[in-house]
């Protein structure tokens, strides 16, 4: 289903302004190798998504806060173990 564009080495090198570039299965694949960068620009893609959805569930800004930061926070811890096989 992912398609790979270049090597993971390729990848590593781009700058930060490059990331917005890349798309989201590139980014994933550099999350997996824990870049930070390329989780950032994940963040800024998916945060008022993910916010929007947890806040039409709960009601309550705060807590679509907190509960949007908790789920970007394991997504990064459990980004080691993806497997793009899909």
């Amino acid at each position: 289903m992912f398609e790979k564009k270049e090597n993971n080495a390729d990848m590593a090198k781009h700058k930060l302004s490059d990331y917005g570039s890349l798309c989201d299965s590139e980014l994933i694949g550099l999350c997996v190798q824990k870049d930070e960068n390329a989780f950032s620009e994940l963040v800024v893609r998916y945060e008022k998504f993910v916010y929007s959805v947890v806040f039409a569930e709960l009601k309550n800004s705060d807590d679509a806060f907190d509960v949007s930061q908790e789920v970007f926070i394991r997504l990064y811890n459990a980004a080691g173990g993806f497997r793009c096989e899909s």
